[in-house]
């Protein structure tokens, strides 16, 4: 059990510390006024057009940090889904339902990077190969888990 804490801890610092650079990175949004058109949608839907470096949320420094600097972004992605498949190993760790929880979780991050696929900004890309192959290992981990629980329940049985 203090494996799974220290895990879940140390994914939290990660996850925190790359907001913070995320954010840092995503304030040069501010001196990009060509690029509020494009990279404010939060903005766009709290406060309408965005006329002045006032008017943009704090969620487009994200967005920003995504499109043109996406290292941390990434990083911040990877930590959030380390954290939802640890959630989801303890709460279904005695069951079979891990299997189908990443299972889901796999195909819901197919659908993100399918989304993606004609992204044309460094980041879009870097996200559509981020979101395929997490979704590629929150498949293929809970094909090998069943598979050695198959071959454990028949080697079991074989020798009964």
């Amino acid at each position: 059990m203090f494996i799974f804490w220290l895990q879940v801890g140390l994914a939290i610092t990660i996850f925190l510390l790359s907001t913070l650079a995320a954010l840092y990175e995503g304030s040069g949004i501010f001196y990009h006024i060509f690029e509020w058109e494009y990279s404010t949608p939060f903005s766009k839907l709290i406060n309408g057009e965005v006329t002045n470096a006032g008017d943009i949320v704090v969620l487009d420094h994200f967005v920003f940090a995504a499109k043109y600097s996406p290292t941390f972004p990434i990083i911040m992605t990877l930590c959030g889904i380390y954290l939802l498949v640890l959630i989801g190993y303890f709460i279904f760790r005695k069951s079979r339902r891990f299997i189908r929880y990443t299972f889901i979780l796999g195909i819901l991050l197919f659908l993100l990077s399918s989304s993606l696929i004609n992204a044309h900004t460094i980041g879009g890309k870097s996200f559509f190969f981020t979101f395929l192959v997490s979704g590629s290992m929150c498949l293929i981990i809970p094909l090998i888990i069943y598979i050695v629980l198959l071959f454990k329940n028949k080697t079991h049985k074989g020798l009964s």
